[in-house]
């Protein structure tokens, strides 16, 4: 039996052997036809199989679209000067996703007005500490390693644990005081992501809320089909406030997406939101949405789609799609990386066999294209407070009002100027790729 298998064995790679130098002597013999079927089958295969990334710096979307007359040195995102509502939110954050963070690397972070270190212990455990070391101020997502469950300081070698614990001096014997700690800060790793709690304010430290559990995806029958990364110049509340405003979807995004067919081919909207008022469920609000296609006027059957959104917090977006190609979620993510000047993100789970990978990445390429309709709108509109609303704009008041409570007591923002970055901070929108 055993000899009977390594012939065949013999046999099979002999042929396999053949196979592969006549298919090398076709190719150098059809350099050019060979690399173009190269390139079809690296493209299916990307496709198919390869989660989609996406991303948008600051005033990439909008590139070409704007003709403006400025005097020398101009800021592409210059406004008139504004009262703007704190800037950094109460809440949970978005800071990766899980699979952006392997066991042992180390992350600097420049998010939500702090410096951060971000880390994953050997035992899986994703860490956020304050970054600068308390013995004389070294970063510690600069040249630092993770040891085992802490991480170890490039400078003098302290080590911190994921609680901000400094377990070990390495050229003392004495004992370590307990200053010699750092701030940790609360994370929760769920759906596919990893978040971060913050409140300026520091009057909540500890998490007011618990991010929802999405059982499909925890459970990873729903995977990850791709990821989109956009940057906008505006206030935290600006995008997550669109989900009020009913009124834009019927003239923003009324046009189909492929130009030359919108005077015939548009798309047709209807939206509600409403804030949940149930005793500790107040950071949440419900948003329906739903979208067809219509031809003439008269709508296409089998285009419907309809987005039943859970809005957790000022940060978190979560969209449940029903559609004619099968069900998925879609994470819509806002982090404030400086006051005016914000990291968008959308991850698109499905189930592989009721929505296969490609399909998830034409969903995801579509609400990109969306999405980046409000980007050049949100890089250059003002805050107007109180704003001349009419009937059927939809109850933008109402978002408002609910929004507010997440602004940290006691923090009073003062005008903001111009640039979308906060002065002084010295950080430029390419340094927040990650």
């Amino acid at each position: 039996m055993n000899t009977f298998f390594a012939v065949d064995s013999t046999e099979l790679l002999t042929e396999i052997h053949g196979a592969v130098d006549t298919l090398c002597a076709w190719a150098a013999a059809n350099p050019a036809l060979a690399s173009l079927i190269a390139a079809v089958v690296f493209a299916v295969h990307y496709w198919a199989f390869r989660p989609m990334t996406r991303f948008r710096a600051l005033g990439e979307v909008e590139k070409g679209q704007i003709t403006r007359i400025s005097m020398p040195g101009g800021d592409l995102n210059q406004r008139e000067a504004e009262e703007l509502p704190p800037p950094f939110p109460t809440g949970w954050f978005l800071v990766c996703g899980s699979d952006e963070l392997a066991k042992g690397q180390v992350v600097s972070l420049s998010m939500l007005g702090q410096e951060w270190v971000l880390f994953r212990a050997k035992d899986g455990k994703a860490a956020i500490l304050d970054a600068y070391c308390p013995h004389l101020g070294a970063h510690l997502g600069v040249g630092g390693k993770v040891c085992g469950n802490a991480i170890k300081c490039p400078f003098h070698g302290w080590t911190f644990d994921t609680d901000g614990k400094c377990n070990e001096i390495p050229y003392t014997t004495g004992r370590i005081p307990q200053a010699a700690g750092t701030k940790s800060w609360p994370v929760s790793e769920k759906n596919g992501s990893i978040h971060v709690w913050f409140d300026e304010s520091k009057q909540h430290e500890e998490p007011l809320w618990q991010i929802p559990d999405i059982p499909e995806i925890n459970s990873n029958s729903y995977k990850l089909h791709g990821r989109s990364v956009h940057h906008v110049a505006a206030h935290a509340r600006e995008i997550p406030e669109n989900g009020a405003d009913v009124a834009h979807l019927g003239v923003l995004h009324k046009p189909f997406l492929i130009s030359w067919m919108s005077p015939l081919v548009q798309h047709l909207w209807g939206a509600t939101w409403e804030p949940n008022n149930e005793e500790g469920m107040k950071h949440l609000a419900r948003v329906t949405v739903s979208q067809s296609l219509t031809f003439c006027g008269m709508q296409i059957p089998g285009t419907s789609l309809v987005a039943d959104i859970d809005q957790v917090g000022p940060g978190l977006v979560y969209l449940h799609l029903h559609t004619p190609l099968g069900k998925a979620y879609v994470l819509e993510t806002v982090t404030p990386l400086a006051p005016r000047l914000q990291k968008a993100t959308h991850c698109v789970f499905s189930n592989s066999f009721s929505m296969p990978r490609p399909i998830a990445k034409m969903l995801l390429t579509g609400l990109c294209r969306q999405f980046e309709r409000d980007v050049p709108i949100w890089n250059h509109k003002k805050m107007i407070s109180p704003p001349a609303l009419v009937k059927g704009d939809g109850p933008v008041t109402k978002f408002r009002r609910w929004y507010a409570q997440f602004y940290p007591k006691g923090i009073v923002q003062a005008p903001q100027p111009t640039s979308p970055i906060r002065a002084g901070t010295g950080i430029k929108p390419q340094d927040l790729e990650f």
